[in-house]
């Protein structure tokens, strides 16, 4: 505040020897002054300037003022000083609109907490809540479970339709389970009537056996998954059923070509969903099969979506085969048919799976080329899932390349985002790195703490490289028995894996 006290408006409001109505009038401030003032009132954080690029010449009046303030590049804030004045002194209905005003705004940037704030304090909780519901999985990895747990804390159900309850509950139980809150997420839960056949049931089951687990019910947690399960195949059987009673009435109104596309979309979820049950089987030539007879069905239908699922789904398959090759053919499809859509999330989750085929085949290079912009886009939406993915490759990559600095450091932002799913990649390549540095000591703990972590965690895979970095090391430190063992365990997972050690050794 002190750094306003020149302009005369704020030294006014921060003594407050005048009301914001007294203080802002025609002859201190225009129209147009006061109404960017009390649309930036209702932000509590930074504004985006663009909003206001129309306007660019009032705002800089505002800024020369001391009322505004640039925060960043391309935002802009109301000085704290005279923002809660100009708050209260709004009118309710338009405080509520410009609420409504500010949610779309930060809606269209992928804010959506901050979106589900402002439509919260406009009295629109429904749509906060149906907003945020959707987004959940995508604000939670930015970090905004916190902030989101304040905010639908206080809303309150008894006016909710049903749905948007069910809604509520769900996201309230997913805050509490990150939390820590176990009974009181549970409780949040068993609240409502689960009892319907929908997504929100599905999810809801799901959550409620995760509890469960937590509290060691275990034959609890059990029955709740079996439970979600029995629905999702309900669920998959209505849609299929729905494309067909569709296809019967187009065809009673002679509509043939509507007929024929929801027969054909009947078809490719029963091929999508066919083709992921071989594949869990291990049945991967029937999963094959089932995939090119969707992916036809989706070609016949024009949908770029449904054609960018198939290849997606074929690219998965293709790397369970080790044929890497059509793999990448295959994800290179599905990236096209993202771009078409326009999201720009799938294809650089793509090319982070072609960043993982790519460090399978050695080819380091185009690891380093595929992965550097695409570890730069998800840390700039705060999506440390794929932040850790990325940069665990990376790590690798740059430690084959011989550039031990840049795998070090990408090692260590891996294991900083404490993702599971990286976790014990991190730890085998940093263990590789101390190898290489000729520290023995930290690289068989790191190893010993990648070895250990893939164990609990069922992943074979990385725990067999790591054993058998563990067994060289032992080797260099002339520990026999160590070593054999090591050894042994990384030979018996290999065999079990068909794994070829060779493509990922240091040399």
């Amino acid at each position: 505040v002190r750094a306003q006290i020149n302009c005369p408006i704020c030294c006014a409001l921060h003594w407050n020897t005048a009301k914001f109505e007294q203080v802002i009038c025609p002859q201190t401030l225009s129209p147009q002054e006061q109404q960017i003032l009390q649309e930036l009132a209702v932000f509590r954080s930074m504004a985006p300037a663009e909003q206001w690029a129309e306007e660019s010449a009032i705002v800089k009046r505002l800024v020369d003022q001391g009322l505004v303030q640039w925060s960043g590049p391309g935002a802009i804030v109301l000085v704290s000083a005279i923002r809660n004045m100009i708050y209260q002194s709004l009118p309710p209905e338009e405080r509520e609109l410009l609420h409504t005003v500010a949610a779309a705004m930060r809606a269209d940037r992928a804010e959506y907490t901050a979106a589900a704030y402002h439509l919260c304090r406009a009295g629109d909780e429904s749509t906060a809540i149906q907003l945020w519901y959707t987004h959940m999985a995508q604000e939670i990895q930015r970090g905004q479970a916190g902030a989101a747990l304040t905010i639908f804390a206080q809303i309150s159900s008894r006016q909710l339709e049903q749905s948007h309850r069910e809604a509520l509950a769900i996201v309230r139980a997913e805050l509490q389970f990150l939390h820590g809150n176990i009974s009181s997420g549970l409780a949040t839960l068993q609240e409502n009537d689960w009892r319907g056949r929908s997504e929100r049931t599905v999810r809801a089951l799901g959550l409620q056996g995760k509890f469960h687990q937590e509290l060691g019910a275990i034959d609890d947690a059990v029955t709740c998954y079996q439970q979600a399960e029995a629905v999702v195949y309900d669920l998959l059987q209505q849609v299929t059923e729905f494309h067909h009673l569709a296809g019967v009435a187009f065809l009673r109104q002679q509509r043939k070509a509507d007929a024929r596309r929801k027969a054909d979309l009947a078809h490719y979820h029963a091929h999508c969903l066919s083709g992921n049950v071989h594949e869990i089987e291990g049945d991967y030539g029937a999963a094959l099969d089932a995939y090119h007879q969707a992916l036809t069905l989706a070609q016949r239908s024009g949908d770029a979506s449904h054609q960018a699922r198939v290849h997606r789904l074929m690219a998965r398959l293709y790397i369970r085969q080790q044929n890497f090759s059509a793999a990448i053919e295959e994800a290179n499809r599905a990236i096209a048919y993202y771009e078409i859509m326009g999201d720009r999330t799938n294809q650089e989750v793509m090319r982070n799976l072609m960043g993982s085929i790519y460090l399978e085949t050695g080819a380091y290079a185009h690891v380093i080329d595929i992965l550097s912009p695409t570890i730069a886009y998800f840390r700039r939406i705060k999506h440390s899932h794929f932040v850790a993915a990325a940069a665990a490759n990376l790590a690798e990559a740059y430690l084959k390349s011989n550039d031990l600095r840049q795998a070090r450091a990408y090692a260590n932002e891996a294991l900083q985002l404490d993702e599971p799913y990286t976790y014990s990649h991190a730890q085998y390549t940093l263990g590789l790195v101390s190898q290489a540095e000729y520290d023995l000591d930290a690289a068989e703990g790191h190893l010993q703490q990648s070895a250990s972590f893939a164990q609990e965690n069922q992943d074979p895979y990385l725990e067999a490289h790591a054993n058998h970095a563990l067994a060289k090391i032992y080797q260099e430190r002339g520990m026999v028995e160590q070593q054999t063992q090591a050894h042994a365990r990384a030979e018996e997972l290999a065999g079990q894996l068909g794994l070829v050690f060779a493509e990922r050794s240091l040399d």
